[in-house]
């Protein structure tokens, strides 16, 4: 292919080969650059943000830092999958996963102590202490939601708004290990993004049928795993109390209705989703 200084063709030639960088990146399922933007816009991309994804895919430090995400994520899998994620062994995470975390929170440690913050007035304050002070402090963080929680309480009551506690599970087949020990014989594959996904599509459609039922609600999730790693959720959620029961009958509906044989049986269901 020759040189040419027509613009067009040079917009075509360079999101083409922004296409077969993608093709070779899809290959080894990571998600390219703008891929979903470029997807969404049927085939279509800015010729800057092409390129940028063309400098990102051709970088060895993007590929690095990639591959090195992809490899942790099939290892923590793995270690699901052989039974080392489970309160008898190690619950929430794998010890490897574990240590390499807390490795890289003592790196980043030092990495703060060595430098100091310095405003235009001249003044210089240490940067572990400011990181220490801020929002990147799991404690402060957790106090920070807190307090939120507590405001988002006091304005319901308030407004004479009712709160209900909802939490979201996923059925037997996303789960590895019973939380006494044993393989669950359902399971089938699925990671912790498998089931966050699907939670996140559960919630969706719940979302959406409470939207067009005219009901608002406000509120908080948190997301906890079970002691093999897979997610559930708990919502906080405030609206009014003439909504409460509708509001629990679309949840019960939209959390149940996917293997839904498993709750068969009323004690079952009671403790899967009370409502």
């Amino acid at each position: 292919m020759g040189s040419t200084d027509d613009a067009a063709e040079l917009r075509r030639r360079t999101l083409e080969s922004y296409r077969h960088l993608c093709t070779c990146s899809l290959m080894l399922n990571n998600q390219p650059p703008y891929w979903a933007e470029h997807e969404a816009n049927g085939g279509k991309l800015e010729t800057r943000k092409a390129e940028s994804g063309i400098l990102r895919m051709m970088a060895p430090e993007w590929w690095y830092l990639r591959l090195k995400w992809a490899r942790d994520m099939q290892r923590e899998h793995m270690a699901i999958a052989v039974g080392q994620v489970q309160k008898a062994a190690s619950a929430y995470v794998s010890r490897k996963t574990l240590g390499e975390w807390i490795d890289q929170k003592k790196r980043n440690l030092e990495f703060f102590k060595k430098f100091d913050l310095l405003n235009d007035e001249g003044l210089r304050i240490a940067l572990d202490s400011m990181v220490h002070r801020s929002v990147a402090n799991p404690a402060i963080r957790r106090c920070e939601l807190m307090v939120r929680m507590r405001g988002f309480e006091d304005m319901a009551n308030e407004e004479g708004l009712a709160g209900e506690f909802y939490t979201i599970t996923a059925p037997s087949r996303f789960h590895a290990v019973h939380s006494k020990g044993g393989f669950v014989s359902q399971w089938d594959g699925c990671t912790p993004q498998d089931t966050q996904r699907y939670l996140c599509g559960v919630w969706a459609k719940a979302r959406a049928a409470i939207s067009r039922a005219g009901i608002h609600v406000f509120g908080f999730r948190v997301v906890e795993p079970h002691h093999d790693g897979t997610p559930h959720w708990h919502m906080l959620l405030f609206m009014r109390p003439g909504d409460v029961d509708t509001v629990r009958d679309i949840l019960c509906y939209h959390a149940r209705i996917t293997d839904s044989e498993e709750l068969q049986t009323p004690k079952r269901a009671k403790g899967t989703f009370p409502c």
